[in-house]
């Protein structure tokens, strides 16, 4: 097992030989059509899953950093760890959280 506690990621070695796996993909783009897919808001939504579109609206996050993309496609809490695919596949992103809207009052 690896982890990485900065990214909150781990990688589990297993037994089994899977006959396909995603590929991952670094260098998104600006623009760039984006899945996301996780099961959010348990005992809600369907157990099956939840699947949203959307794209990069920033190739940097929160204090201009680069290690966190912003997108478009809608998630719910309990997304978290869900991958974030490129239109091919690819998985260029874990889901991580979500910012509430800022309004004026």
């Amino acid at each position: 097992m690896a982890h990485d506690a900065a990214n909150d990621l781990a990688l589990i070695k297993v037994e089994t030989h899977p006959t396909a796996f995603a590929s991952l993909r670094s260098g998104v783009r600006l623009g760039e059509g984006v899945a996301a897919f996780g099961f959010p808001l348990a005992g809600l939504l369907a157990t099956s899953g939840n699947f949203t579109l959307g794209n990069v609206t920033a190739v940097a996050g929160l204090g201009d950093d680069t290690r966190i993309l912003q997108i478009s496609a809608p998630v719910q809490p309990g997304s978290s760890g869900g991958p974030l695919l490129d239109y091919s596949g690819n998985v260029v992103g874990v889901v991580e959280g979500k910012l509430n809207a800022i309004t004026d009052k």
